[in-house]
């Protein structure tokens, strides 16, 4: 008997478990609704650093101190492509106060490696 119960009340379970997945509809993948992290802008320094944005054309390491020093990659150019990996909204390209930071961590990084 108590075999009997135990099958009626797991078969209860189960069926409650199995019922919303049956009427779940499946997710279709929406481009416009991309999920974009609040990533600061020494962090977004780092990342670039450590070789994050290569498929974009900034190099990593001592080649990202080269290029900053010289002029070739501005906070501008790693904002835009972290924009371009939905690390950042677009809108982050019109904020002056974000590039600015990222441009002084970018110094501070410049500067460090010549000391």
């Amino acid at each position: 008997m108590k075999r009997y119960i135990f099958a009626a009340v797991s078969a209860v379970v189960l069926a409650s478990a199995i019922a919303p997945v049956a009427k779940a509809e499946p997710m279709t993948a929406n481009k416009a609704m991309s999920i974009v992290t609040a990533t600061q802008p020494f962090n977004l320094v780092g990342l670039a650093y450590q070789g994050h944005f290569q498929d974009t054309g900034i190099p990593s390491y001592g080649g990202l101190i080269q290029a900053v020093q010289s002029g070739r990659v501005t906070a501008e150019d790693i904002v835009q492509s972290a924009v371009e990996q939905n690390r950042l909204a677009s809108e982050t390209l019109s904020d002056r106060g974000f590039i600015h930071a990222v441009h002084q961590h970018l110094q501070d990084l410049a500067t460090r490696d010549r000391s």
